[in-house]
């Protein structure tokens, strides 16, 4: 969308020829106000404004123009729209009654003038690039149904006709008001419009009506609304009469329309850029200094297209926004800032990049050539592919945590110094699937059904094949041990893992019973069933490679919300059935009073995610028809007619039994039988831990906690640089689970925000201490543009309204404020403090205490045995009590005024 280069001057004036045949008469502004810009031309030019003196033919791009010159004309004509404005109210007295009849030449004459740059900028904004058919030269297009976003007051996709013929009274000629003269509000309206005071944050809409004389008729009927009254309550601030403002709005106006990009950075920044730059892409390049050409035209598509539906917000005025953030978060390394823009532009932000490259290293290496790639073609590729880098690292730091079973050589996976082996780490040499005879248990290796990792990201696909062999590896030595205390004992295993692991098996209905199948196809035989246990959803997960053994899925199915119906698939070379697709089902509602399944499908997924192949999906909705359940939608399950489901089966060559093979089921267990069942167990386990196996695993070990330091390393340097370049809140701690799971709690620069201070007064003339306040902060996060954000509780300490009482006035991040007004009777019912009144978790030292009270003083107990010192004659001003903390001097004050009322009642 940036501006056409090369367009001669001769053809740009046959153009505006071309716009005033079709009726558009405003193409150009002249002002002759100011002595110093007398006789200045604005005229309007491809997707800019072109300026210079009235009578000659030198005219040149705006931000070519000399600052003085063309601020002084702008200024000359904001004095120009309020000396128009000042006089237009008397001629529109008797026109409120006739909306849509043509009014008088003088009043149109005043509303061109008025409106005539804004009508400039509109028609702009009306290039095409493009050729049309028929016509191979560029131009405006002269459809009115063209949908543009460019100007910052377009809120959304406009058309174009939208912009012409502004200088038609029936186009502001809304509803009388509620309150006041229709022709002092219609001004209102048209001198806002006219001064651009629709440019940026916070602004109100102050657009005329629509082109046609029947949607404006809609709008007049629909002006009674709330909202056009808050419209126009919003716009009653008045007109801006500072030229400097008018002449800053202008400025950035023409940077929208030189490059709508523009509008996702900050303005100042926009403005210092654009002036002297020849076309808005060499304004982006000084935006984004030391990137690389490719990423910088990447990231220009991407914000024209979020802008396309990204409403009329300018960028954030008071720091940097989403256009320069990657810029200025990478720091600067020239190669880092390219690589890290070319991923903003395929919609990876800040957060992202610094979380993958502490999980893998520099983005440049990781995916070599990304610091030079251009725009198109990627469909966000990039950042699904570095989400898939970030998985691999939570799930390689996760394995320490099941140290039951050891680990095998991780060299496929971790370098020996524990990096991960992708991108510049990457093997020659991808890793061959095994074969499933050369696997102890059978082929438990799940099938890979996704894109071509190593082509964008080396070694990618090895990895995670790696990864997905030592789970099936580890998942082998557990099946092994189980079945061998199964066929010990005699016990289920479902009686086993809820003996060892503690935790119960789910409960089953017949309905639930009702669900499982036996299918024997041509491919193989499947057994769908019912998770009986969580250890089930533990242990495809692990297989899989998804979510069901941590996605809460377990206390879903136990509180009847959700089933996990397992698919297994045993194979002709399968010693044991192995995990294939994991379905959710979830409650079906009522839908016209008839009742729907109990049960529709909400997901199926196989490894990694992926979407069941095309007779799988068949052969899931044969189930689903067959035990009744809705195949819902999105899921890739289509419903089956009677036909078309025996049509299928006999295709498949399909045979469903009653249900799944159903052993002898075994007596219930004894103590000793599960006694024994332990014992067992645990030998089997420790059998697997040989000297052998045991410094495989001590090396495995070593080489995950070297991928983990290093992670954390890295984010704590990158978080402490940038609260050293300008990020305050950076400090204290933060979750670095937030960014890359697995990295834990990360230590920021110190915190001297004191946690108490002394409160002043905030009313003029009577200047003090007033209280004691306390702040502590509750929450620190980042946001995706790794710009900090925090939560925070708030205390004041004061005296109450009447004599002996204390006022506690208690605010948080997005809480309403709370002021509780305590006596020393009532804040001893707290039991505040009593120290045997421990917290046990449930705050049961505040049992009898509002609810909305609870917060502030669970903040007040947390402060009480911290040291006042130099706020001790603070506090006391508040409490009248002396004392080291604020519990000494609460206490002593409590005391003191019971014995006060005591003494009195005995008098």
């Amino acid at each position: 969308m940036a501006r056409r280069v090369g367009i001669p001057f001769s053809s740009a004036t046959d153009q505006l020829k071309r716009q005033r045949a079709l009726g558009r008469y405003t193409t150009q502004v002249q002002v002759h106000a100011d002595p110093e810009s007398a006789g200045w031309l604005l005229r309007a030019g491809p997707r800019t404004v072109s300026v210079g003196p009235a009578r000659s033919s030198q005219v040149q791009p705006w931000q070519l123009a000399p600052v003085a010159k063309l601020d002084g004309a702008l200024r000359s004509l904001h004095a120009l729209i309020l000396e128009e404005a000042h006089a237009l109210p008397e001629l529109l007295a008797g026109l409120a009654s006739t909306p849509e009849a043509d009014a008088p030449r003088m009043v149109q004459g005043r509303l061109q003038r008025m409106l005539a740059l804004r009508s400039v900028l509109e028609l702009a904004a009306a290039w095409e690039d493009a050729p049309r058919a028929g016509d191979p030269t560029p131009g405006w297009t002269s459809g009115p149904g063209r949908r543009i976003c460019v100007l910052p007051w377009h809120a959304g996709p406009v058309e174009v006709s939208e912009g012409w013929h502004l200088h038609q009274l029936r186009r502001w000629h809304r509803p009388h008001p509620e309150d006041g003269n229709w022709a002092v509000a219609t001004v209102g309206w048209i001198t806002r419009a006219a001064l651009l005071q629709d440019v940026g944050p916070g602004s109100s809409p102050a657009g005329p009506l629509s082109a046609g004389p029947t949607e404006r008729q809609r709008q007049r009927e629909a002006g009674t609304t709330a909202l056009d009254r808050l419209l126009a309550l919003s716009g009653s601030g008045g007109v801006d009469l500072d030229p400097s403002a008018f002449v800053r709005r202008v400025r950035l106006a023409l940077s929208a329309l030189l490059d709508p990009a523009l509008c996702s950075f900050g303005m100042d920044e926009v403005l210092q850029a654009v002036q002297g730059a020849r076309s808005g892409a060499a304004a982006l390049s000084r935006l984004l200094p030391g990137v690389a050409s490719g990423p910088v035209q990447a990231l220009g598509e991407r914000l024209r297209a979020d802008r396309l539906y990204g409403g009329r917000l300018w960028g954030n005025e008071a720091g940097i926004s989403k256009g320069g953030r990657a810029v200025a978060a990478a720091g600067p390394s020239a190669v880092r800032r390219s690589a890290w823009t070319a991923a903003l532009a395929d919609s990876m932000f800040p957060y992202a990049c610094l979380a993958t490259e502490a999980a893998a290293g520099p983005l440049h290496l990781l995916m070599p050539g990304l610091q030079h790639s251009g725009p198109g073609g990627r469909e966000n590729w990039i950042s699904m592919l570095m989400e898939e880098v970030r998985d691999l690292f939570a799930a390689v730091a996760a394995l320490p945590a099941e140290q039951d079973i050891p680990l095998p050589d991780m060299s496929e996976l971790l370098t020996g110094r524990g990096f991960l082996r992708l991108g510049a780490h990457a093997p020659a040499m991808a890793l061959e699937r095994p074969d499933p005879g050369d696997l102890e248990l059978g082929g438990t290796v799940p099938e890979r059904d996704g894109p071509q990792e190593d082509a964008h990201v080396p070694g990618l696909g090895n990895a995670i094949l790696a990864l997905q062999m030592i789970n099936a590896h580890r998942e082998q030595q557990r099946a092994r041990v189980r079945s061998e205390v199964c066929l010990a004992t005699g016990l289920s295993e479902d009686t086993l893992a809820e003996a060892t692991g503690g935790e119960q098996a789910f409960e089953r209905s017949p309905g639930d019973l009702a669900l499982e199948r036996v299918l024997q196809w041509s491919g193989s035989v499947w057994s769908l069933q019912l998770a009986r246990h969580p250890q089930d959803l533990v242990s495809d997960g692990r297989a899989l490679s998804h979510c069901v053994g941590w996605g809460g899925y377990a206390q879903a199915m136990r509180a009847g919300h959700a089933r996990i119906v397992r698919v297994l698939s045993h194979g002709p070379e399968d010693e044991y059935a192995r995990p294939l697709l994991t379905i959710e089902l979830g409650r079906c509602g009522t839908a016209n009073g008839e009742a729907s399944p109990s049960w529709r499908v909400v997901q199926a997924r196989g490894a990694r995610n992926r979407a069941p192949t095309g007779d799988e999906a068949t052969l899931l909705a044969l189930w689903a028809r067959d035990v009744g359940v809705d195949p819902g939608t999105g899921t890739g399950i289509a419903a089956l007619t009677a036909p078309a489901a025996r049509a299928e089966r006999a295709r498949l060559r399909a045979e469903w039994g009653t249900g799944p093979v159903q052993e002898n089921q075994p007596a219930p267990p004894t103590s000793e039988a599960v006694r024994r069942a332990v014992r067992l167990s645990a030998d089997l386990t420790a059998a697997c831990w040989t000297p052998a196996t045991t410094r495989t695993h001590q090396e495995a070990l070593r080489r995950i906690a070297g991928l983990v330091e290093r992670a954390r390393a890295h984010l704590t340097d990158e978080l402490r640089r940038l609260h050293d370049t300008g990020d305050v809140l950076l400090v204290g701690s933060i979750d670095g689970d937030d960014l890359l799971s697995g990295t834990g709690e990360l230590i920021l620069a110190p915190d001297t925000r004191p946690l108490l201070q002394a409160l002043l007064s905030d009313e003029a003339g009577s200047p003090g201490v007033i209280g004691l306040r306390a702040e502590r902060r509750t929450y620190l996060g980042v946001s995706p543009l790794l710009q900090a954000h925090e939560q925070r509780q708030t205390l004041d300490l004061r005296p109450g309204k009447r004599p002996g009482e204390i006022a506690l006035h208690f605010s948080a991040t997005g809480r309403t404020p709370v002021i509780s007004y305590f006596s020393p009777a009532s804040l001893t019912h707290t039991g505040l403090l009593d120290p045997l009144h421990l917290d046990d978790g449930q705050n049961a030292w505040t049992w009898g205490v509002a609810r909305k009270r609870v917060a502030g003083l669970t903040l007040l107990r947390s402060l009480l045995d911290e040291p006042l010192d130099e706020l001790e004659e603070v506090a006391s001003a508040v409490t009248r009590q002396p004392g080291r903390t604020l519990r000494d001097q609460l206490g002593s004050w409590s005391k003191m005024a019971t014995g006060r009322r005591t003494t009195e009642r005995g008098r």
